[in-house]
């Protein structure tokens, strides 16, 4: 009878790891299949249960430190934030990053700390929405100084977000030397970057240092930063680089019209034209339709002037 416990026992102590293992396993299955039923009811707009959704997640594995159980919980929270801002329950958004910032403040890992960047983001984005600009300069230069010297990619898109939105937010400030300093200080970091993720957001800043600098009288350099983005980007297919682009012209335009060149300016609408005559895209459309306005307008301008 000893013996035969003993073996049960034994048999027992070799079959624990594969339990355990299996309930990992249905475990990740279960919060998986929470997160998925998450995910329709926002597909759907069904904000309320998609918020219940993941608070069940939250609840029934959130103390977990199995890592995927870890990662699903944290990008299910990070999914709430973005259903409460759609509610427009910013405070509450604001503390459901707080939570996450909490959960995953040391973390190591890659996904997590994206998760983490992602979510310091969002609040620096709600900080702006609520007019409260300190904060959100304070916040986005927590994820400067926090993830500069990652090397995980991922990071890197995260850091050039908050720089730009830093910008954005120092020139809402009156700040303009500072937000330009913003937008140079990404340019920098990132301006040889070949990553499609990061491309876009290098545009942006090169635009946005030239409207700065139009604000600030400084045409002939805004020019030149226009002229830059124009050169770097003019031969993407990518709709948000040629945004930006079609943005530089009708930027560099202006720029020059007010120089009295009005010829360049109506130069830099055929170039648009040309350009993006063609494309499907509405922004695009939208823009092209207003270069061409603008064009007859100088036109017609000119004419008077000759008259």
């Amino acid at each position: 009878m000893k013996n035969k416990m003993i073996r049960f026992c034994l048999a027992m102590l070799i079959l624990l790891p594969t339990i355990a293992c299996t309930a990992t396993e249905d475990s990740i299955d279960s919060a998986k299949a929470l997160y998925n039923k998450g995910i329709t009811f926002g597909e759907k707009g069904n904000l309320n249960e998609e918020i219940a959704t993941y608070d069940e997640l939250v609840k029934i594995y959130g103390t977990s430190t199995d890592l995927a159980l870890r990662e699903l919980v944290a990008q299910s929270l990070y999914n709430k934030g973005g259903a409460l801002s759609d509610q427009n329950k910013l405070d509450e958004a604001i503390a459901n990053y707080d939570e996450i910032i909490k959960r995953l403040n040391n973390s190591s890992d890659d996904v997590l700390q994206k998760i983490l960047a992602m979510s310091l983001v969002r609040k620096g984005n709600i900080f702006r929405k609520q007019g409260k600009l300190i904060e959100a300069v304070s916040n986005y230069n927590n994820i400067i100084e926090r993830f500069s010297a990652s090397s995980n990619p991922a990071l890197h898109e995260r850091v050039a977000t908050a720089l730009t939105n830093k910008g954005t937010v120092l020139a809402e400030q009156g700040k303009l030397d500072e937000a330009i300093a913003s937008c140079d200080e990404m340019i920098k970091r990132f301006g040889v970057s070949v990553s499609p993720e990061l491309q876009p957001i290098i545009a942006k800043n090169i635009v946005n240092k030239g409207i700065m600098l139009i604000t600030q009288g400084k045409l002939d350099s805004a020019i030149a930063s226009f002229d830059d983005a124009i050169n770097r980007y003019k031969q993407s297919t990518e709709p948000k680089i040629q945004g930006e682009v079609a943005n530089a012209f009708i930027k560099k335009a202006a720029a020059l019209y007010e120089k009295d060149k009005a010829d360049e300016a109506i130069t830099c609408y055929d170039e648009l034209i040309q350009l993006f005559d063609k494309s499907e895209v509405p922004d695009l459309q939208e823009m092209v339709t207003g270069a061409r306005s603008n064009r007859e307008f100088m036109l017609s301008q000119k004419n008077l002037s000759v008259n």
